[in-house]
């Protein structure tokens, strides 16, 4: 479904989609050392909740439930680089 560029859902994707990015572009992150790996495995995460995003964005869903769907993968983001930041 096409929603208009100025729609509350175009934004939250682009806020969710950013912070994603801005996210990928740390490089390694954490303090274990396990971290290379932990951050392989937050980048493998955040790059399959994306297409997740993308694939629901084009199915026919109320706008409501679409919001729904963009805030949980935005708290998952948050959680795993809360993980991977420890």
């Amino acid at each position: 479904m096409n929603y208009p560029k100025n729609s509350e859902v175009s934004t939250k994707v682009k806020e969710v989609e950013k912070k994603a990015e801005r996210f990928l572009n740390k490089g390694v992150v954490g303090k274990s050392p396990f971290n290379l790996q932990r951050t392989l495995e937050a980048h493998e995460k955040i790059k399959l909740l994306l297409e997740e995003l993308e694939y629901f964005l084009q199915k026919d869903i109320p706008e409501e439930e679409v919001l729904k769907k963009i805030s949980n993968i935005e708290k998952e983001i948050d959680l795993i680089q809360a993980e991977t930041e420890r």
